[in-house]
């Protein structure tokens, strides 16, 4: 262990030992540090939002002969002037434009809520309750070999294979949703919600409702905007075929038929304490484990 990460061990240890003297739970901690990490995201993401808004003002008031000056995203003095002089000589976007930036405003001080599709989170969702106790979290079920296919294939958008082979997108479809599974049953359907590919994607309007009930929104019919286009973003060619002889049989057998299962059941509408309890056994586990290589 190298004396950088020998200091980081001490400062853990001596603000763990600090909050424990002093009555602070582990879990009142890790919630106290969400809020802290929530805060800062919205704050920046909404300064990224505007800034991006106020450079594509910008550069059509530059492209309009209206701005001089540099393409900075600051809606500076001369950004507001050139907004006025740009509306004054009627330009044919000017209401859109100047929607957008009140919009951006407004919308800088109302959002509350973030959203992420990592998918290493089906592996952590205890630890992300700690951190943020009323996150909400939607499995998005998909048959597992449209799931594999796409796997396979995701190197043609991102250059770098997510999987190496077939056995292992099988492998990794099983590990995941297991624990998304094993999360409704802890948590219940109030933060858990399972999503029906099939559903979202031929009765769009009623899932992205259900869905957005589930979340506490508003639906909008605009929200059906962004499935106008195949869902699918490996872009998997129409002849792809995934049969590798190499893969494990019963490997393969034992996803498709939790793939069905997982298809043709409901999700559990109660909470499962044994399913709870299993989720937080597993996670002291790993904490223990990171721990001791700690102190290692």
């Amino acid at each position: 262990m190298n004396v950088a990460m020998s200091y980081e061990v001490g400062a853990a240890r001596g603000i763990l030992s600090i909050l424990s003297a002093m009555g602070i739970s582990r879990d009142e901690f890790f919630s106290h540090m969400g809020r802290s990490i929530n805060s800062l995201i919205l704050k920046h993401r909404c300064d990224l939002d505007r800034k991006r808004l106020v450079i594509a003002v910008q550069r059509l008031l530059k492209e309009q002969g209206f701005y001089p000056g540099e393409v900075t995203g600051e809606f500076d003095g001369a950004t507001s002037a050139a907004v006025r002089q740009y509306g004054i000589a009627g330009g044919p976007l000017y209401s859109e434009l100047v929607d957008s930036l009140r919009t951006a405003a407004s919308d800088s001080e109302h959002k509350t809520r973030w959203v992420d599709q990592t998918p290493e989170y089906s592996f952590h969702i205890c630890g992300l309750r700690k951190l943020f106790p009323e996150a909400l979290f939607i499995h998005i079920v998909r048959d597992v070999g449209s799931v594999v296919r796409s796997m396979l294939n995701f190197h043609r958008i991102a250059g770098t294979h997510l999987v190496a082979n077939e056995e292992e997108a099988y492998k990794y479809w099983l590990r995941t949703v297991r624990a998304c599974l094993k999360a409704e049953e802890a948590y219940g359907p109030r933060a858990v919600y399972r999503l029906r590919y099939s559903a979202l994607v031929g009765k769009s309007e009623p899932a992205l409702r259900s869905l957005l009930d589930f979340l506490g929104e508003p639906y909008s019919a605009q929200c059906l905007e962004a499935l106008s286009e195949r869902i699918n973003s490996s872009n998997v060619p129409p002849d792809f075929k995934s049969d590798d002889s190499a893969t494990d049989p019963l490997l393969v057998e034992e996803a498709r038929r939790l793939s069905v299962e997982i298809e043709q059941t409901p999700q559990p509408t109660e909470i499962s304490p044994a399913a709870a309890d299993e989720i937080e056994v597993g996670f002291a586990k790993r904490t223990q484990y990171i721990e001791n290589i700690w102190r290692a």
